[in-house]
Formats: structure tokens, C-alpha cells, sequence
């Protein structure tokens, strides 16, 4: 039996989007472009939430400063 794993958030919404990019992929060239892009976002998501707390929050921080 596989555990049951509950989406909420971001992760619901790739998940729903991935799964309209499937669709769109049986159709043709069109869906695989985008399933291929879509990917390659999920990727780099992965990789920033992977990335260090402090790594990952940097450059919010450096936004969020106001100019003097």
C-alpha cells in the first residue's frame, strides 16, 4: 500500500498543472514544448527550496531593504 501524500499550496498547483501538460503532450509537438518548459521550472524550484535557508532567502532580503 502506498503512503497518501496531501498537496496544498504550490506543490497542488504543479501537480494540477503538470497534470494539464500531460494532456496537452498526447496531443502533440505544442504539449511537449510546454511539458518541457514546465519541467525545466519544476527544476529549478527543486533546486532553490533545496538550497540552504540562508542561500535561499538572500536575495528576498536584499529586495525587501529600502533605499536611503
Amino acid at each position: 500500500m502506498k503512503p497518501v501524500v496531501r498537496l496544498s499550496g504550490d506543490d497542488a498547483g504543479v501537480r494540477a498543472v503538470a497534470r494539464e501538460a500531460v494532456e496537452l503532450m498526447q496531443q502533440g509537438d505544442a504539449g511537449r514544448a510546454l511539458f518541457s518548459g514546465l519541467w525545466d521550472l519544476q527544476q529549478r524550484r527543486r533546486r532553490f527550496l533545496a538550497r540552504p535557508r540562508s542561500q535561499a532567502t538572500a536575495p528576498m532580503a536584499e529586495a525587501s531593504r529600502e533605499p536611503r
